[in-house]
């Protein structure tokens, strides 16, 4: 296709296990709960499990269909003693978000979530996306396009970097410290 260009939030899996293992150095399993209706998920479960284990982990993953089939995979994870969640960018599990925090809350899981946001609402920390910069971005060159430039067939707008954070009110909750020497902002307080 001529003329096509986009922009993309593909999530950086590298970093956000890099916090992960910085704020849990002991975790050895990680939860997570995915749609299988959503492509974007089952990319994603792909790439969380081959890249797990070079940093220490096991990926123990319920998938789902539906939003009413999230409170018993949470629940079934929460039973395999996995040490933490990670949220995809799913839209389905990340629209119950809520009610994953409730059950994980009480059980003293963190989550880590995949954009600040989820963050803001009560995950612990993540390796962001901000997607207030990648529409900046896409916004920019949209308007060299309107300009008159041509468009790079197949190019693809992505960030190159994540935006680090954490949420001091759930590593105090979960009396989790917050590890030292890694730049990361705190979204409370």
């Amino acid at each position: 296709m001529d003329n096509v260009a986009g922009s993309s939030d593909k999530f950086d899996f590298d970093n956000q296990l890099k916090v992960i293992r910085s704020f849990l150095p002991e975790a050895k399993k990680i939860g997570v709960v995915y749609c299988t209706a959503e492509d974007n998920s089952i990319s994603q479960i792909a790439t969380l499990k081959k890249l797990a284990p070079s940093y220490g982990f096991e990926v123990e993953a319920m998938s789902i269909t539906l939003t009413n089939e999230i409170p018993t995979a949470v629940d079934s994870l929460i039973s395999k003693d996995v040490d933490l969640f990670c949220n995809l960018n799913d839209n389905t599990v990340v629209g119950c978000l809520d009610l994953i925090l409730e059950k994980t809350d009480a059980a003293k899981i963190p989550v880590f979530g995949s954009e600040v946001t989820q963050v803001d609402n009560g995950c612990l920390a993540s390796a962001s996306l901000d997607y207030f910069e990648l529409g900046k971005q896409t916004g920019m060159y949209m308007a060299e396009i309107l300009k008159g430039k041509t468009v790079e067939k197949g190019y693809v707008i992505t960030l190159s970097e994540s935006y680090l954070c954490y949420n001091s009110d759930v590593a105090t909750k979960l009396g989790i410290a917050v590890p030292t020497g890694l730049e990361i902002k705190n979204v409370k307080g």
